[in-house]
This record gives structure tokens, C-alpha cells and sequence, in this order.
């Protein structure tokens, strides 16, 4: 009789632990179809082109930025700086450990 009691016991932990964890999971399910609505998705892309079209690396990036752009569409907004002030980090790191402006290289 003993045995049959464990087995009992034994049997409503392990539906306690299921039903638990169904409810977490079902609870958690819900809040992410709510957090992620498909028409409040954007995601930002920030890019800093170093150099122009012709140059092949630049060139696979602005190919691939394109493509992103085509794919996503709305869901994307994309920032692309061209050709940005060449200031090197070496340089900033040099002028602010000696407080001077860094110049930009030539």
C-alpha cells in the first residue's frame, strides 16, 4: 500500500511539473506574439563607406545594402554615410591623450 501512495505522489509531482511548465511556456508564447507584431519590426542598419563604387569591397557592401533594402523593404531603414572626415584612430587616440584636436589625415 505503501508503494502505491509513492507511486501516487510521485504521479501528481510529475503532472504538477508538466502542467507548470505547458502554463510557462503557453504564458511566454503569448507575450512574444504580443511584443513581436510583424508591422512594428524595423530594424536599423548603419554603414560608413570608406570609399566610393569602384573601389570592390565598397562596392560588394553598397551590392549588399541594396539587396537588404529589396528584401526587407519597409521593415529595414538603412544609414549609409559616404566618404566620412579621415580621421585615423591612431590619431584621435594621440590627441586626446594629449588634449589637441585631431587633424584629419591627408
Amino acid at each position: 500500500m505503501a508503494e502505491k501512495e509513492m507511486w501516487k505522489e510521485r504521479l501528481r509531482k510529475y503532472m504538477v511539473t508538466l502542467l507548470s511548465a505547458i502554463f510557462i511556456i503557453a504564458v511566454f508564447w503569448g507575450l512574444n506574439r504580443l511584443m513581436m507584431k510583424e508591422e512594428l519590426q524595423t530594424v536599423k542598419v548603419g554603414i560608413i563607406y570608406v570609399d566610393d563604387a569602384s573601389a570592390p569591397y565598397t562596392n560588394n557592401f553598397i551590392k549588399a545594402q541594396n539587396a537588404a533594402e529589396e528584401a526587407f523593404g519597409e521593415r529595414i531603414e538603412m544609414i549609409a554615410k559616404y566618404n566620412p572626415d579621415s580621421v585615423t584612430p591612431t590619431s584621435q587616440l594621440w590627441a586626446k591623450n594629449r588634449n589637441f584636436t585631431a587633424l584629419p589625415a591627408p
